[in-house]
């Protein structure tokens, strides 16, 4: 096996290691416990786990969250703002559903296109998924813009886009 078939089959015993934690039925001391386990042994370090498990504990103590499945999307949000605090535009965090990154680098990044539509119905409080990026405008829109063919879109991803806008009265791409 090469060196980055080990890395790809490392990583991808994080992915599902810290993905079973989910599986749990009710948001308990167990739950937090395996949860610190787990980003413990996908080599997130001790300090970082304990601040993020102390910052998820909080957050769902703050919204009343009642189910795994809210944890787990406040999680990603704990995650993306730890990682928006190291101020570096080149780490980020991806998810099936969205991709957290220091926000501030990238918007304002030179463009190389005129964006001011993608920038009036995008914003700055939009998700990412591979090389999609949407949101749900103020009048119920679903509106998803794919900015260039070198991002590829993996089933997976475009599920969540679809899952994520199933609502909406009408979808805008471009």
């Amino acid at each position: 096996m090469g060196f980055f078939e080990k890395i790809k089959q490392g990583l991808s015993k994080t992915a599902s290691s810290i993905s079973s934690v989910f599986t749990a039925s009710e948001l308990d001391d167990d739950f937090y416990d395996d949860l610190e386990e787990r980003l413990i042994l996908a080599d997130l370090g001790m300090d970082t786990t304990v601040k993020a498990v102390e910052r998820l504990r909080l957050v769902v103590r703050d919204r009343k969250i009642k189910t795994v499945a809210e944890a787990r999307e406040a999680l990603r949000e704990v995650l993306c703002d730890m990682l928006a605090e190291l101020k570096d535009g080149h780490v980020n965090l991806y998810t099936p559903s969205d991709m957290g990154r220091y926000w501030s680098w990238y918007e304002d990044y030179p463009a190389n296109f005129n964006d001011s539509i993608h920038r009036l119905y995008l914003g700055t409080d939009y998700r990412i998924a591979s090389g999609l990026k949407y949101r749900i405008l103020d009048d119920n829109i679903g509106y998803i813009y794919y900015g260039s063919f070198s991002s590829a879109i993996g089933e997976g991803n475009l599920d969540e886009v679809m899952f994520y806008l199933k609502l909406c009265d009408g979808c805008a791409v471009s």
